[in-house]
């Protein structure tokens, strides 16, 4: 007899494989990862990515997970992307939205220092499943 550890178990595994076949079915331009050179918790991973969604404009989508540090306190998040806006525009976007208050956003040498690494989506990986494998741990926010 399944006891409510292993249904859970098993209400989580389908609903993150469903998800993954979802978002695997879409035509997502990009796969991203975001992060700041500040501390970012859930609350602020939200409002960066809604910040970041305004900003690309009502014709491009975008999934986005925040997930843990692994190595440090604090959050990154990975998001897939449709949109035409160009891979470059779609990282100084990051750049603007991303700013910290009192941070300065700029380094001496006039490079903007917030990490954002965007590559165009390849088929033969499963970033669907990637991304989806967050969405049903604790201490987790995701949106579209």
């Amino acid at each position: 007899m399944l006891n409510r550890a292993d249904i859970r178990h098993f209400q989580n595994r389908e609903y993150r494989e469903a998800m993954a076949k979802w978002l695997e079915s879409e035509p997502w331009d990009y796969f991203a990862t975001f992060t700041a050179p500040y501390e970012m918790n859930l609350k602020t991973s939200r409002k960066l990515m809604e910040r970041y969604l305004d900003k690309l404009g009502s014709d491009s989508i975008m999934f986005w997970v925040a997930e843990r540090h692994k190595e440090k306190p604090g959050y990154h998040t990975h998001g897939l992307i449709k949109s035409k806006w160009p891979k470059e525009d779609l990282w100084e976007l990051w750049q603007i939205c991303s700013v910290h208050k009192g941070q300065k956003s700029f380094r001496n040498d006039g490079h903007i220092f917030n990490r954002c690494d965007i590559s165009p989506r390849d088929y033969k990986k499963k970033m669907g499943e990637y991304v989806s494998k967050y969405i049903t741990k604790s201490y987790v926010d995701w949106g579209v």
